[in-house]
């Protein structure tokens, strides 16, 4: 049985890797896209965001089973189990082939159908459907050989796997940054990044052969059928939930492309660009953790669970009204200086970029619970609800309020819907009252809109005319306000009291080592 120390120790170590590799991921990403938009233009930009918002939908045929695989493997990874390893691993590798076949066929079908999908096509010397070929050639040879990792990080070794991606992605900008300004070409970048992608997963895949010799070999019997059931039943109630964020992510893409146009695209793909990479740098604390959440899961403790779930939300709650109130103030000046002052959008549509953002990542607290528990079958048709509000409030609210609208449609479906999930958690996992978590469900919301407002407020007072001062004196009103806001308000709870220590026993170990 893994220790809490193991647990944590691990989980410290991959949260650390993962946000390291991030953070100069972001960095080159932002190199490269300045130099996409700049040298390409606004058209060559919008129509990657479709053709890529294309492709995430088409890649919903993956359903969840890599999500699915990864909890199965944790009880076998634990008592080295090599022959359950070695059949879940097998059952992966074809479920993965049909996704890619299916990716292919079904994107190459879909060709003729692209003129509808995108208002006022782009004046571009390329072919459109080419350049949608590569795409749908880079998504689908992905899903052939990326399957192996799975286990990496289900045996929580994403440390591994993140110090690979990072040395690939570091080669794969610089190579795309260099074409471009040489070539100033797009379908020499694009043969670039598909080349890169494949290159980047073969290599990865190549380490998790060498880290598990055994486990993918050809098994002696194949997966039990009432295990294969058992993943199903799991991988249709994961297959809701993608769909959902998959819809969340993609539906404004799609329709502001059909309703507006491109340029648009762009404007809100700077924003959800930016968003995007503040996303990942979160989420690579929730994928480190779902494997330790995992291990103290199989222990069967309820009581336990609830604490170290308690802890983990007010974590959550502290790195997103820290981020979410970051990207609201700060969305005018950086964008201003990355770009150019006709690239903003405003600041009632950077308040609903922020608002989505913190919903979505206050409850993956939620979410990684949920998933290191198995808990996929119930509430299973709350995303597909999720979804279909989100649609059918776009498509009401662009027409009347444009970009605003879509975004703003996308909180109220989550709003509406997404309150279920830990109502789940409770009743079935943690077996006690839901009431307490929604009342601070809502506190937390209401301590990051006024934190939000108030920082904007002071940053408003504050403000220039130079943008570069803007930023650094807006940086400065966001780590002070929102946080000592938010510290006032809670200083009295359990899990203050709990981050309190945790960070003293980490000072305390810095400064022993220091002195060793």
């Amino acid at each position: 049985m893994a220790s809490k120390s193991s647990r944590t120790k691990k989980t410290l170590i991959n949260t650390s890797f993962s946000i390291a590799s991030q953070m100069l991921t972001i960095v080159l990403s932002f190199v490269l896209r300045t130099a996409f938009i700049k040298i390409l233009g606004n058209q060559y930009t919008g129509v990657a965001s479709v053709f890529t918002t294309i492709l995430t939908m088409l890649s919903l045929s993956e359903l969840g089973f890599g999500t699915a695989v990864a909890t199965a493997l944790y009880q076998p990874l634990r008592e080295n189990d090599q022959k359950k390893i070695q059949q879940l691993m097998d059952f992966y590798k074809k479920a993965y082939r049909v996704v890619a076949l299916f990716i292919f066929v079904v994107g190459v079908a879909l060709t003729p159908f692209l003129r509808f999908l995108i208002k006022d096509v782009p004046d571009i010397k390329e072919s459109i459907a080419v350049i949608y070929l590569f795409y749908i050639i880079k998504t689908a040879a992905s899903y052939l050989m990326i399957y192996k990792t799975t286990l990496l990080r289900a045996d929580q070794k994403l440390f591994v796997v993140k110090k690979l991606e990072m040395v690939c992605q570091i080669i794969r900008y610089v190579i795309e940054v260099i074409v471009l300004l040489v070539f100033r070409e797009y379908m020499t970048y694009l043969v670039i990044e598909v080349v890169a992608t494949i290159t980047q997963n073969y290599v990865i895949t190549r380490r998790a052969e060498k880290e598990y010799p055994h486990a993918f070999e050809k098994p002696e019997e194949k997966l039990p059928r009432e295990k294969v059931v058992s993943l199903f039943k799991d991988v249709k109630g994961l297959s809701m939930y993608k769909l959902s964020h998959t819809v969340g992510n993609s539906v404004d893409t799609m329709l502001i492309s059909g309703f507006i146009n491109t340029s648009s695209v762009t404007l809100l793909g700077n924003y959800s660009h930016i968003k995007g990479h503040v996303q990942k740098v979160l989420m690579q604390f929730y994928t480190a953790v779902i494997p330790s959440v995992g291990n103290l899961a199989a222990e069967k403790k309820e009581k336990k669970q609830l604490i170290v779930f308690n802890r983990l939300f007010y974590i959550s709650f502290l790195m997103v009204n820290f981020c979410s109130v970051s990207l609201f103030v700060l969305f005018k000046p950086f964008i201003t200086l990355w770009l150019g002052e006709e690239y903003v959008l405003g600041q009632p549509i950077s308040f609903v970029i922020a608002f989505d953002f913190f919903l979505y990542i206050l409850l993956q607290a939620v979410a990684s619970f949920r998933t290191a528990n198995g808990l996929f079958v119930k509430g299973q048709y709350r995303p597909f609800i999720t979804a279909v509000v989100n649609v059918i409030l776009s498509v009401i609210l662009i027409r009347r309020y444009g970009i605003f609208g879509t975004i703003l449609a996308t909180v109220f479906a989550r709003f509406l819907t997404q309150w279920y999930d830990p109502y789940l958690l409770y009743k079935y996992i943690f077996k006690d009252s839901f009431a307490r978590f929604y009342v601070k469900y809502w506190i937390y919301i209401g301590m990051f809109v006024s934190g939000a407002f108030i920082t904007d407020y002071v940053m408003e007072l504050i403000s220039t005319n130079n943008m570069f001062f803007n930023l650094i004196i807006g940086a400065a009103i966001c780590v002070i306000i929102p946080n000592v806001w938010v510290l006032l308000l809670t200083h009295r709870t359990k899990e203050f009291a709990y981050v309190k220590g945790m960070m003293k026993g980490v000072s305390l170990k810095n400064i022993r080592k220091r002195n060793a």
